[in-house]
Formats: C-alpha cells, structure tokens, sequence
C-alpha cells in the first residue's frame, strides 16, 4: 500500500530530494537497472463530491482508516478543479485555494512515484541480499573445507615430524656401532650391509684371504701333527727310559 513508510518520507524529505530520480531522461541506479522518466500525469477527471461529503475527515483522521484515504487517494490526486465553481453562488474557486490544491495534488503524485521507485529499489536490494546470504553461506562450506583441509596436513605434517625425530634418534643411537670395512674406509650401519659391501668390492681380497687362511691352516695342522708325534715320541723315550732304569737296577 502506497501509506507503508509515510512516516519516514516525512522525517527525512530532505533526503528523499536526493534518492529519488527527477530528471525526464531515464535513470540507471547503482546495480544499472533503467526506469522510465518521471512526469506529472494530466488532471481530467471529475470531483465525486457526494463521495467526498460523505467522508468524515476527523473519523479518518483519528482511527487511522487507511482503507477510506486509498479509495479516495486517486480521485483526489487526479481530479481537474479548474473548471469547479462554487455550488452556492457558482462562482470559480479562490485562485490561491486553487493553487494549493493543486500543489497537493502533485505532492501526492509525487509520493506515490517515490514510494513506488523505493519499492522497487527495496525488491531488488532484498534479492541482492538474498544472493549475498547465499555467497556467504558458499564461502562458508569452503572455508570449513579448508579448515579441514589445513587440520589433516597438520597432522600429517605432526606424524612426518615424528618419524624424522625416530629415525635421527636411530642414527645418533648407531653412530657408534658403525660396521667399518676391513678392506676400506668405508662404514655401515649394520654387518648385512658390510658383508654386501665386501663381496662386491672386495671379492679378490677375501680369496686372497681365504687362501692365506688355507695355508695357515694347513700349516696349523701340520705344526699340530708334528707336537702330537713329538708327544708320542717322548712318551715313547719316557717308557723305554723306565724299562731301562729297572734292568740296571736287577743286575
């Protein structure tokens, strides 16, 4: 209804001035929607005067009754008063009366533009809005995602952090039980990896080993054989020592 937000119009008319499109060429507002120029309508019809007798201005006035000011808003607004002539002694109506009237008239005309200009304004704003509500709700599932997203990487990251700290705890536990080569400078951190090493960089040194640890062990054994004889051959002497001594002392 055209009475919504009178009371506003009425605090700030001074601001109405400047929101309000005024000029007759079409007018674009800040999201570039066009609306028709505005002019003052042609005042043609006839006054309804048994209409308007009939209406109890202070009723109105103190019950608020809306209902009976839009019935009559259009009539009122669009009526020709030139012609009008006083019903009592016919004679034209006071000039002054008549202007002010009139400037009643295009007073209301152009309320009823603002308040539609406002309405529509206000229609669009709330889609506007409605748009914006829904970004921000988008915006929000996404930033919950993200926050997702950043919680797991710094778990992972956490999990990651621990087994980097294991492992160089690992390392600095071992750094003393390095497996050094015999071979070369070389050192391992276990005796598989070592041996591994050994035998592909060193396969010629451990068979020459290996046959240096054959003779000395042939000869190991042999030295072993030669005590073993000599062991024997002393007990040998020991007991023909024995057997000797006894016959010396029968004679």
């Amino acid at each position: 209804m055209w009475l919504i937000g009178m009371s506003s119009l009425y605090a700030s008319d001074s601001k109405l001035s400047t929101n309000i499109p005024q000029q007759s060429s079409l007018i674009a507002d800040m999201y570039g929607v066009q609306y028709p120029p505005f002019k003052f309508k042609h005042r043609h019809e006839s006054v309804d005067w048994r209409r308007i007798s009939a209406i109890d201005v202070d009723r109105v006035g103190s019950e608020l009754d809306f209902v009976t000011l839009q019935e009559n808003i259009m009539n009122i607004t669009f009526c020709n008063m030139d012609s009008e002539k006083c019903p009592y002694c016919q004679n034209p109506l006071d000039p002054v009366l008549l202007k002010m009237f009139r400037l009643a008239q295009l007073t209301i005309e152009y309320l009823l533009h603002s308040q539609e200009y406002l309405t529509s304004n206000l229609q669009i704003y709330e889609e506007k809005l409605q748009a914006a509500d829904s970004e921000k709700e988008q915006i929000k599932k996404e930033f919950c995602k993200l926050s997702e997203e950043i919680k797991s990487q710094k778990e992972e990251c956490k999990r990651r952090k621990q087994i980097i700290s294991s492992q160089q705890m690992m390392i600095q536990a071992g750094a003393n039980n390095y497996h050094k080569c015999q071979y070369c400078d070389k050192s391992f951190m276990s005796h598989f990896f070592k041996q591994n090493h050994v035998q592909r960089r060193h396969q010629e040194q451990i068979d020459v080993g290996y046959q240096k640890k054959m003779q000395t062990d042939k000869i190991q054994d042999e030295m072993d054989q030669l005590k073993k004889q000599l062991l024997q051959t002393q007990s040998q002497l020991e007991v023909e020592e024995q057997k000797y001594s006894r016959k010396e002392f029968q004679i």
